[in-house]
């Protein structure tokens, strides 16, 4: 299991919320605890600095300035586009450490998400794993049931 499947596996605990058994909702407790505590963990490397949400509010002043967001894609649509690019370069010169320290940021989060996770989790043997779990949440804690 990769760090990336973390959420998989958070998502198919909480798909077995109303299950019955007491040893298979005890493992699933061990086990979402450590699992929402490492996903916060990971996800907190991405908060941005103060540097880039400063960086972001001026890029988004920009956006404002010189197009109107378009409520269906979620994006502006650009009136002015030569002097919108004008100011963005500036302004992206003016910001150049700050947005490759963002983009490095990015790319290491992205790299530890494709590493093994080394999270000490609680296997599920099969035969406390309720007869009317779904396929989907089968699925999804796959990772920690034991086979056979």
């Amino acid at each position: 299991m990769k760090n990336k499947d973390l959420t998989v596996l958070k998502k198919g605990i909480e798909l077995c919320g109303k299950l019955e058994g007491a040893k298979f909702a005890y493992v699933l407790s061990k086990n979402y605890k450590k699992v929402t505590e490492e996903i916060q963990h990971l996800q907190s490397s991405l908060e941005p600095t103060e540097e880039y949400r400063e960086f972001e509010h001026k890029r988004i002043a920009l956006c404002e300035k010189y197009g109107d967001l378009n409520s269906e894609t979620n994006k502006f649509d650009i009136e002015d586009n030569d002097s919108f690019v004008k100011e963005y370069k500036e302004l992206s010169e003016e910001y150049a450490e700050t947005i490759a320290h963002r983009e490095q940021v990015q790319k290491d989060y992205d790299a530890i998400l494709d590493e093994p996770c080394e999270l000490a989790l609680v296997r599920i043997p099969m035969d406390i794993v309720p007869d009317n779990i779904t396929v989907e949440a089968m699925d999804c804690l796959s990772f920690i049931i034991d086979g056979d």
